[in-house]
């Protein structure tokens, strides 16, 4: 392609130098072909006159524009088949990508629920090697999906009683929840002790009384509406996180010594 490219940079160099050699020969060199006459040329002398540059120029120009145009025509072509060729590879990696990640997801839920009907999760005990396996495949799932299916872990962990406050079963101490949409979520009195909610969505979310203690580095984590009422936020870093004033906060707490950033809709 690049000695094409070059190659089509030369024939416009050419075209261009013979046209500034004929413009500047039009004062000097009759034998050019530019100069003008002064007297009009009989017709025997137009048919033993020679051909000048100019003459050749006419038989040249022409296959050169052509040449040249059919080259940036090729070249404008190939780009464009190019891009449509990235974006179709684009698009089947994505589709790859939401594939593999419903699967994981499929693979978790059955994982799960085979371990709380035959392993008796919910009955465990916190040394009881089940507990282990299911915080295992729980924070490997949220480490392969992501935002609507990382809330659709996390709600199956709720609704499951699996990470209540008063009864955990498995903990999501450094859960990777980032990107979460976790909006709308029912999570009343949920245990999200020290997971990790950078750029989540909890607009309008329920998480009354939960425990949020040591949160850190929020940026982008939309909390618009959200009920923290009674929510232990305790060490919570919520720099850089926004809301609005129909967020709930707990009695006494100021979101914005947390680094929180109040924005009016």
């Amino acid at each position: 392609m690049r000695r094409k490219k070059g190659f089509g940079v030369a024939l416009f160099v050419l075209a261009a130098a013979l046209a500034v050699v004929g413009v500047w020969s039009d004062l000097t060199f009759h034998w050019t072909g530019y100069s003008r006459f002064t007297t009009p040329l009989t017709a025997e002398q137009l048919l033993e006159r020679q051909k000048t540059i100019w003459d050749w120029l006419e038989l040249l120009l022409i296959p050169l524009v052509l040449a040249a145009g059919g080259l940036w025509f090729s070249q404008a072509e190939r780009r464009s088949e190019q891009a449509a060729a990235e974006q179709s590879a684009r698009k089947e990696r994505a589709l790859a990508d939401a594939q593999a990640q419903e699967a994981a997801l499929q693979a978790y839920l059955e994982q799960m629920s085979g371990l709380l009907i035959d392993k008796g999760l919910r009955n465990s005990t916190p040394d009881d090697e089940v507990r282990v396996v299911a915080r295992a495949w729980t924070l490997t799932v949220l480490r392969r999906v992501k935002q609507e299916r990382k809330g659709t872990v996390l709600r199956f962990l709720y609704e499951s009683g699996l990470i209540s406050t008063e009864h955990t079963i498995v903990s999501l101490a450094k859960a990777n929840l980032r990107g979460a949409n976790l909006r709308g979520a029912n999570l009343y009195k949920a245990n999200l002790f020290e997971a990790d909610l950078r750029r989540a969505d909890l607009r309008e979310a329920d998480l009354g009384e939960a425990d949020l203690r040591h949160l850190r580095h929020l940026r982008q984590t939309a909390s618009f509406g959200v009920i923290l009422g009674e929510a232990n936020l305790s060490e919570a870093d919520l720099r850089g996180s926004t809301y609005n004033s129909q967020t709930l906060w707990p009695a006494g707490f100021d979101p914005q010594a947390a680094g929180a950033i109040l924005v009016e809709e």
